[in-house]
């Protein structure tokens, strides 16, 4: 047990000092010309244009899957237990007008 911890706090001190290391000396060489956003660092053209607009549609699709667990654990509650279906509902009958 205590290898386990040793190896994952080795790992951890490991990955803490590479993202540490990277981001800075990134710095040191560009200073104030590195961007906020990762995209905004490509040049100008067509090619980074449509890598740009593909990870917008990425972003937006993206958004209405993380509510969907809130929706699954919402649909197993009593209140949807009870909603009418198709089979509960009376039949309807249909009226056409001229």
């Amino acid at each position: 047990m205590a290898v386990i911890i040793s190896v994952v706090a080795s790992v951890a001190t490991v990955a803490y000092a590479v993202s540490r290391f990277f981001p800075s000396n990134l710095y040191k060489g560009y200073g104030d010309k590195i961007q906020d956003m990762v995209t905004l660092n490509l040049p100008h053209n067509n090619l980074t244009m449509t890598a740009r607009l593909m990870y917008s549609f990425g972003l937006l699709a993206s958004f209405p899957l993380q509510i969907l667990p809130a929706f699954e654990i919402s649909e197993k509650t009593k209140i949807f237990q009870v909603l009418p279906t198709i089979s509960t509902f009376p039949r309807v009958r249909r009226s056409y007008y001229y």
